[in-house]
């Protein structure tokens, strides 16, 4: 092999390596915002079941803020 093709697949090889770290970090930050959008999802349901289960004791919103007194 020539000194070019040597260092050639070197600078490919070197290219490879650095696109694999690349390809591995970007996993693991798309496995983080997955379990972070699995943790809102359970958040959001247990929130909706809340305001589910007010409305049908009668409570609403509007009932809530008719309690408060006016600010000055």
């Amino acid at each position: 092999m020539s000194d070019l093709d040597t260092n050639s697949s070197i600078g490919l090889q070197s290219q490879i390596n650095h696109m694999q770290r690349h390809i591995e970090n970007q996993d693991l930050e798309i496995y983080k915002f997955a379990k972070r959008i699995d943790q809102i999802d359970k958040l959001l349901k247990l929130q909706s079941d809340q305001i589910k289960s007010l409305n049908e004791r009668g409570l609403d919103s509007s009932s809530l803020n008719s309690d408060r007194p006016p600010h000055y």
